[in-house]
């Protein structure tokens, strides 16, 4: 008696010789209305690299689309502290489609302010709020004290791939 996966394989190898032996012609053109294996599997595979191709691409131009959106609200975020003389040093941007996360260094002064806290919370949860509710694109701020020996590497570790130094305004790499 065949085990399923035996048939499978005698039948696949039976179509394979017979489409070896046969013209282009009679392997091309429908018989009784039906196209052979090779074509329905070769149609097949052309509309799912299509498919495929066409959804990477969808999701490239959603990746980016929110990307912009992001850059909008660290801006906006930036510029809210920098209405109270809060200027962050560095920023560490861990970017997905469904949701993001921002890593801002401040000096530990600032940061353990309760002036700070907050003003800070306050304007990261409004924020946070606006671009979920508006744009979809769930966002979470963070603050850590900026220190000299900073492990910038362990921060890249834990996700966040992008960092900027706003001070110099280079990227850390």
């Amino acid at each position: 008696m065949y085990k399923s996966f035996e048939v499978q394989q005698d039948v696949s190898l039976l179509l394979y010789k017979w489409a070896a032996e046969r013209t282009d012609e009679v392997i091309f053109n429908p018989k009784n209305g039906y196209y052979s294996f090779g074509i329905v599997a070769d149609a097949f595979q052309k509309g799912m690299d299509k498919g495929t191709d066409h959804v990477h691409s969808q999701i490239r131009e959603k990746f980016v689309s929110k990307g912009a959106l992001l850059v909008n609200a660290l801006e906006e975020l930036i510029n809210r502290l920098g209405e109270k003389k809060y200027a962050p040093s560095k920023v560490f941007i861990d970017h997905a489609l469904q949701n993001s996360r921002i890593l801002l260094t401040v000096s530990p002064d600032v940061h353990h302010a309760k002036e700070f806290i907050s003003f800070a919370y306050s304007v990261v949860s409004d924020i946070e709020e606006k671009y979920d509710k508006s744009n979809n694109l769930l966002l979470t701020f963070s603050f850590v004290d900026e220190i000299e020996d900073l492990n910038t590497e362990l921060i890249k570790a834990d996700g966040y791939e992008i960092a900027y130094d706003l001070t110099t305004k280079t990227p850390i790499v």
